[in-house]
């Protein structure tokens, strides 16, 4: 996981801009459709928002082209994405209210969801949520998974120390780290189609 950190920090080296831009740009939306209706908008977009940080950090991870449009990818693809956001969220929620660990599990199988959705958009979103079981549970990459969200974690923190602009850095250097472990993970147990 560390070497992932690492090969992020190369990955971004020519589009720091854009990927600040893109957290940027995510962060106000996020912020605005929690203001309004009560938080209910953010409900309908976190879906279609989690599809596009997806693409965008998995072109970065790739080497492929970025814009910060991509970010808005996600709702070409609205009802199914809108859905992903809503069924992740729920079970994430449910396993974390009823103890902590289930929540932790289910958020482990479940989080590589839009990035598969990222890569087969045309794939449902129950499907999608059950291929991230597949090849994280299934697969063996509960530990590694969650081991990068523990080092994802301190590497925030790590941002945050740094009077909060290190999470201009941080961030998206987290988000491309998930990008090549969702490779890494894809390489050893496809998504089956």
């Amino acid at each position: 996981n560390t070497q992932l950190i690492g090969r992020a920090f190369s990955a971004l080296s020519s589009v720091w801009l854009i990927s600040i831009g893109i957290i940027l740009v995510e962060g106000l939306v996020n912020a605005a459709s929690s203001a309004i209706l009560f938080g209910l908008l953010s409900l309908f977009i976190t879906g279609p928002m989690l599809f596009g940080n997806a693409r965008c950090f998995l072109a970065i991870a790739r080497g492929e082209e970025v814009r910060i449009s991509m970010l808005f990818d996600g709702f070409k693809h609205f009802v199914n994405t809108m859905l992903a956001g809503i069924l992740f969220t729920l079970a994430v929620v449910v396993g974390l209210v009823f103890l902590l660990i289930p929540g932790i599990i289910l958020g482990v199988g479940f989080s590589q969801t839009f990035y598969i959705l990222s890569d087969h958009p045309e794939m449902e979103c129950n499907t999608a949520m059950a291929e991230s079981w597949r090849i994280v549970m299934k697969g063996g990459f509960f530990w590694k998974v969650l081991g990068m969200g523990i080092l994802q974690f301190f590497v925030i923190v790590g941002g945050l120390i740094a009077l909060g602009i290190g999470l201009f850095f941080a961030v998206p250097v987290v988000y491309t780290a998930s990008g090549l472990l969702y490779d890494e993970i894809r390489a050893e147990r496809p998504v089956l189609v």
